[in-house]
């Protein structure tokens, strides 16, 4: 009988220590092997939702030995908490005021292939779900950020399309009840320098009506064009440029609808650790025929004379 009452409280001392390791029932409940913790401590939870093994971090050089957080602590008493997974990706980021109280808590869930590659990436601040990357396998074999949505509070969100390059296809954008309102698409060609640049840029919208601009090679806008739901043309601006061989803007001269809108004329300041560009001389063109020239000095400050349509200086 004795020996029988020996093996018993072997057994349950076993039991008690093997409660104190990872992935073992607590009182008859599953207990997760997943380290949570805060700023100050860390511990197993129970299916049950009852936290067991509670310990205070063990730091060695800000990173806890135990559950592998990392601590931050400053002089204000503030911290900082992060978290990374096993390729080395953050996880958790928690920002806590001197009384421990939690000011700004973001975690980011990965998940990958089987080759370990990254898949997707899902982002929560403060509780509430704020954006999903989603990659694709270009055509070299490398994973690229394919999709991005980002989610607002008032429940409406965006999502940006992007090629193997990281430039943006498409974006759109939708309201609360995911009705689509706008739809972005970019079309790019090589610059001077043989990287991407946005040429075109196309706007529609929900109502129908939609908008495009081009550009040159300097980034500078050429056209702006907008659209009635019907196709017809709304309003049109057009833009010209004159450059030096730096490449630095001398002129621009606006059209709008047809009509000389306004000239500029660009001064070129020399520095010893660079340059830069101001507008000189601006003219204004009104559909009465009279015109504004506005000079401006290299302290901002205008000086205004004013044309009536036959040329004459009216002020």
């Amino acid at each position: 009988m004795k020996k029988r009452a020996l093996v018993l409280l072997l057994a349950s001392l076993l039991l008690l220590c093997a409660c104190s390791q990872k992935e073992v029932s607590h009182e008859g409940h599953f207990v997760s092997d997943f380290w949570n913790c805060d700023a100050k401590e860390h511990w197993h939870l129970c299916e049950c939702d009852e936290a067991v093994q509670h310990e205070a971090h063990k730091l060695d050089d800000m990173r806890c030995t135990v559950c592998g957080a990392e601590i931050w602590e400053y002089d204000d008493g503030m911290t900082d908490l992060y978290r990374y997974d096993d390729y080395g990706n953050l996880t958790r980021s928690v920002s806590y005021d001197a009384d421990g109280n939690v000011i700004y808590d973001q975690e980011q869930r990965y998940q990958y292939t089987e080759d370990g590659d990254l898949r997707k990436i899902t982002t929560y601040e403060n509780g509430m779900l704020s954006g999903e990357t989603e990659y694709a396998q270009g055509d070299d074999g490398a994973w690229y950020e394919a999709l991005y949505t980002g989610y607002y509070e008032d429940g409406s969100y965006f999502t940006n399309q992007y090629d193997e390059s990281g430039s943006i296809l498409v974006a759109e954008h939708y309201d609360e009840d995911h009705v689509l309102q706008q739809q972005t698409y970019f079309t790019y060609a090589a610059g001077m320098d043989g990287e991407p640049y946005a040429q075109h840029i196309r706007g529609v919208y929900a109502d129908g009506t939609s908008a495009e601009s081009t550009y040159n090679t300097y980034g500078d806008v050429l056209a702006e064009v907008s659209y009635a739901a019907d196709g017809s043309t709304v309003s049109e601006l057009y833009y010209e440029y004159t450059y030096d061989d730096q490449g630095r803007t001398l002129t621009e001269t606006r059209t709008e609808n047809g009509r000389l809108k306004q000239e500029l004329h660009y001064a070129i300041v020399e520095e010893e650790d660079g340059w830069f560009g101001y507008p000189e001389t601006t003219t204004e063109y009104f559909e009465d025929g009279t015109k504004h020239v506005i000079f401006c000095d290299i302290d901002g400050n205008e000086t205004v004379t004013r044309y009536d349509k036959d040329g004459n200086v009216i002020e």
